[in-house]
């Protein structure tokens, strides 16, 4: 079968490039030839250049293939571009069956949003162009009652996210603090968390880079339950896998873009609030710098501005390490139609905040994380709860995540369920 996905673009912090690169080299192991069309397009976002075992086109050679050569399905993974509604025409005319994946684009939140922008393009036509969809693929029960409320009468197939599989960790510091981190005094006199470099923001936007060289710390490695710092002209000084005052606190995660669907003010407010002392809550992506900015300022404002660190984006390896160096991990978002996030940090087993915006009442159902309401007050009770696990509370509890993502959020069995469901339309 000849499948032919389509894309704005690919940058790397999305969960739909995230998406569209699993979902397409599963299928090439399957036996499917996939494709995959890229807008013209630089966001200001890294993109993600290169996809696993499958070729890119421009928009030019996706429209000459669709009228010239044979394929049995496009796959759209965006609403509103004029080059979508172009590629969908022709696949329309060409007798192409037509799958529309949503992505969260039809929530309340994100319809509204820029909504003098998307009106227009709606009546003139994107609701048009989506009823020419065989089939309408969403991630979860609530993005399919979003989708429903528009009246398309098309069948909608629920499809989620997947990982690549379990993460081990065989030392925990806290739970999991694998990565190269200790503290030692700087020539200023400030605690420094000790990396080949590490950022230091002092209000909302006085920035130090400190280099390991300054403390004579070349690496850090794992040895059993110890975690080793190798210094220069010394043995290897071993610490106690145990949370002490020379290991890193606790370490709340969020990963995604730094907007405001992502509530980040309101998980800030909440974090002044609950005085974890003994946690620290950091913020992995990218956004408009000065709405980064306002968030900065806001921690200062708050007195937290030593708990809330903002790492800017991370991608491959770098943000791997992100994961395996957190204690939990949160997605508090006014709406989210998946959240990959979620699984990622269920399958490096530590637990997860959600929001009822997102999807995972499911993490609560199986005693991996908490699915709460995003007001403060609400949030304030939940980091609370969180501070208050024990080690092996919140080892459990991360067992419990991983035993979810073997069962149903794998990319193999992603593949498999999306295959079959291309294969019932042609």
């Amino acid at each position: 079968m000849k499948i032919l996905h389509v894309v704005p673009y690919l940058p790397k912090s999305s969960g739909v490039t995230t998406f569209v690169d699993a979902l397409t080299a599963e299928c090439v192991k399957l036996g499917h030839e996939c494709k995959v069309v890229v807008g013209d397009f630089n966001w200001g976002e890294q993109e993600c250049t290169q996809m696993e075992r499958v070729q890119r086109l421009s928009v030019t050679e996706g429209l000459e293939t669709l009228q010239n050569d044979h394929w049995d399905v496009l796959h759209v993974h965006a609403l509103w571009l004029p080059f979508i509604h172009r590629l969908v025409k022709v696949a329309h005319q060409r007798g192409v069956a037509i799958v529309w994946s949503i992505h969260g684009s039809l929530s309340p939140w994100a319809f509204w949003f820029k909504w003098w922008k998307k009106l227009p393009v709606w009546w003139l036509w994107q609701r048009r162009d989506i009823k020419l969809a065989k089939v309408l693929h969403v991630t979860s029960a609530q993005e399919a009652d979003w989708v429903n409320a528009y009246h398309f009468n098309l069948p909608i197939i629920d499809v989620p996210l997947g990982t690549y599989g379990i993460v081990e960790q065989d030392c925990q510091v806290g739970r999991n603090h694998e990565i190269h981190e200790i503290h030692e005094k700087g020539p200023s006199g400030r605690t420094a968390s000790v990396k080949e470099s590490t950022e230091y923001t002092e209000g909302a936007s006085r920035q130090f880079s400190v280099q390991s060289s300054e403390f004579g710390v070349q690496s850090l490695e794992r040895r059993g339950c110890d975690c080793v710092a190798s210094t220069d002209n010394k043995q290897p000084q071993t610490a106690n896998c145990k949370p002490q005052t020379d290991v890193p606190r606790l370490r709340l995660l969020f990963v995604g873009r730094v907007a405001p669907v992502k509530s980040l003010p309101k998980l800030i407010e909440a974090w002044a609030k609950a005085n974890l002392a003994q946690w620290e809550l950091r913020i992995v992506g990218n956004g408009e710098p000065a709405y980064v900015e306002m968030l900065k300022a806001q921690a200062v404002a708050l007195g937290i501005s030593d708990q809330v660190h903002f790492a800017g984006p991370r991608y491959g390896e770098d943000l791997l390490k992100e994961y395996r160096s957190a204690d939990a991990l949160a997605l508090v978002s006014e709406t989210e139609n998946f959240g990959a996030v979620v699984v990622d940090a269920l399958a490096h087993g530590m637990p997860v905040i959600t929001s009822t915006g997102t999807r995972w009442s499911e993490v609560e159902e199986r005693q991996c994380g908490w699915w709460v309401d995003n007001d403060v007050d609400s949030l304030t009770k939940v980091l609370k709860s969180l501070g208050a696990l024990s080690d092996a509370e919140r080892a459990q509890m991360g067992e419990n995540g991983k035993r979810l993502i073997q069962e149903k959020y794998t990319w193999p069995a992603v593949a498999k369920q999306m295959s079959a469901f291309y294969e019932r339309l042609v």
